[in-house]
């Protein structure tokens, strides 16, 4: 509780989730907003699947309304950190992406 004046958080500590985005060909997700217990930022995990059980059935995570994805044959975890300017971001290798919005996807 604030009696004076209170501030919104700010940096790493002041990401809201990433808003998932409705599709007609949506797949399954779950997300969870935690904090890294190492650097207290906070770190959002997004599990997506496919919505079949067949074979073929694939699942891919779409960022930024479309703008680069990960295909997999099978469910897929992700995390996205929040970053000390409070953006979230997707790291993967040499490759860092601010992402605003993300999609869960079927085939």
């Amino acid at each position: 509780m604030c009696i004076v004046n209170c501030l919104p958080p700010k940096g790493c500590t002041s990401c809201l989730m990433v808003p998932i985005e409705e599709s007609e060909r949506a797949g399954i997700s779950r997300v969870n907003k935690t904090r890294n217990a190492e650097t207290g930022c906070f770190v959002q995990t997004v599990q997506c699947a496919s919505v079949s059980n067949l074979d073929t059935s694939e699942s891919y995570i779409q960022f930024n309304n479309g703008r680069k994805g990960l295909f997999a044959a099978v469910q897929q975890t992700i995390q996205l950190f929040c970053n000390d300017q409070g953006k979230w971001e997707f790291r993967h290798s040499s490759i860092t992406l601010t992402v605003t919005a993300l999609t869960c996807l079927s085939t």
